[in-house]
């Protein structure tokens, strides 16, 4: 959302009568419940029956409030009811509330082993503040150029409705196998094989087929890819797993 109707010229811009009073929207969330209602440069004034102002704030009880309050209250499967402009004319829909998780997940999780796939020495893992945060207190930062980039625009840069998260190579485990391959470190993984990469589920898949002669990697910010020939690569997998002690984090059902 943008507060810019605080400037009068914005409004003209956007056909506002010029008392309105509300927030812009700059991009809607891929695969999110107002996909299908909102669209850029829409001025949402209303929501629920509560009035926003320029601000993004609303009044609950005397109190203001950030509009997504309103949203915040509903239970998933209920609608919330929005009011907008859109090219100069007054609309209105309703919008179902479902849980629309981003695939940059920013907000910090608790309570759970963060999961990996580890193979041949190379450690891959899920975009996420947690994984930000082992940069230490000033992760913000301190974060390589490429990570801060894929968090400010993650929502942007994702084209592909299946993606579930974007996958990071972590760690590299220092062996025979992956020589040469810091290049490639704590940049988004691409795909294998030239199968995209939406998830970590298909990086351990990928790694299954033992019938390829090379695992080739494509990273979203690289030309070059990196190799692996597929042969040495599960022969060494066992022997760098213990070296290094690295437990195999799995689905529950499947190994590599």
């Amino acid at each position: 959302m943008f507060d810019g109707l605080h400037n009068e010229s914005y409004k003209e811009y956007l056909k506002l009568p010029a008392d309105t009073e509300g927030v812009v929207v700059t991009s809607v969330m891929m695969n999110s419940s107002a996909e299908n209602v909102l669209k850029k440069n829409d001025c949402i004034t209303e929501v629920d029956n509560y009035d926003v102002d320029n601000d993004g704030m609303i009044v609950i009880y005397g109190q203001k409030y950030s509009l997504s309050e309103a949203i915040e209250a509903k239970q998933i499967g209920e609608t919330v009811e929005v009011v907008f402009w859109r090219d100069g004319k007054k609309e209105s829909a309703q919008i179902t509330i479902q849980l629309n998780r981003p695939v940059f997940e920013f907000a910090r999780m608790y309570d759970s082993q963060p999961p990996y796939v580890c193979f041949a020495g190379l450690t891959f893992v899920s975009a996420s503040r947690n994984f930000l945060e082992t940069w230490g207190r000033e992760w913000i930062k301190d974060i390589p150029h490429i990570l801060r980039y894929l968090l400010s625009e993650s929502q942007t840069l994702n084209t592909d409705r299946e993606r579930k998260e974007y996958v990071i190579l972590s760690e590299i485990l220092p062996a025979q196998i992956n020589l040469y391959d810091g290049e490639f470190l704590n940049k988004p993984l691409a795909s294998i094989n030239d199968q995209p990469v939406r998830s970590l589920d298909d990086v351990r898949k990928a790694f299954q087929n033992k019938e390829c002669e090379f695992y080739i990697l494509k990273f979203m910010s690289s030309e070059a890819p990196l190799l692996l020939d597929a042969k040495q690569a599960h022969a060494q997998n066992d022997e760098i797993m213990k070296k290094y002690n690295v437990p195999v984090w799995t689905y529950p059902e499947e190994q590599l």
